[in-house]
């Protein structure tokens, strides 16, 4: 699964890696490395993401069990998004008590 961020970081970085030598540069240069850098960081983001959806559904997919089980109220969310608003939510409350 592939970001919107990691197609234009492809882009850029083949606009400067596909033309030949001194068109855009030096290929070994600041804005080739910077291009190879953005590719490999939103890679890296893409996998955790992944990672991240695939956490949310277990652990959506154990709550749901657990709930059957014992009648318990343990949420459980759709995707990683919902998972984040909650989370973003929790955080909010908290800040609010603190205050």
């Amino acid at each position: 699964m592939r970001s919107a961020e990691h197609d234009r970081a492809l882009v850029i970085a083949n606009r400067w890696l596909d033309n030949p030598p001194g068109a855009m540069g030096d290929p070994d240069g600041d804005e080739c490395q910077i291009a190879r850098q953005l590719i490999r960081a939103t890679e890296r983001a893409d996998a955790l993401r992944a990672a991240l959806e695939e956490s949310v559904k277990l652990q959506s997919h154990y709550a749901s069990l657990l709930n059957q089980y014992d009648g318990g109220r343990r949420m459980t969310f759709a995707n990683a998004d919902a998972w984040c608003m909650r989370l973003l939510f929790v955080r909010d409350k908290v800040r609010g008590e603190r205050q």
